[in-house]
């Protein structure tokens, strides 16, 4: 994934994207409805400083986020799916990795003492 500039939001929004961007984890409310592209739903969610960042939302979605992230509530919910089963993959991959490396040790191990009792 290409490097996203975050800081086209304001600074207390920042997490929440980046959360659901990188890892898929759901945001709040109004974010939630960003992502969506809910018009009214963002405005009728928004704080004093986030409608005045509305033009900035519109331009992080689309200069920023991957297009297969944003723009219904199904983009949405397959967006958080996918990074679920991603990071499924990496647990295992992870486990093998590690299986992998003990098994390495085990084996420096046998062969430096294998004479020795």
């Amino acid at each position: 994934m290409r490097d996203i500039n975050y800081e086209l939001l304001p600074d207390y929004m920042r997490e929440g994207m980046k959360l659901y961007i990188e890892d898929g984890i759901m945001p709040g409310s109004f974010l939630q409805a960003v992502i969506c592209n809910d018009l009214v739903g963002s405005f009728a969610k928004a704080d004093d400083v986030n409608i005045e960042h509305m033009k900035d939302y519109a331009n992080f979605l689309y200069n920023e986020m991957p297009m297969d992230a944003w723009g219904s509530r199904g983009k949405m919910e397959k967006w958080v799916e996918k990074k679920a089963l991603e990071a499924e993959e990496d647990d295992k991959n992870r486990d093998v990795s590690e299986a992998m490396n003990a098994w390495m040790v085990m084996g420096e191990y046998y062969s430096l003492n294998k004479g020795e009792k």
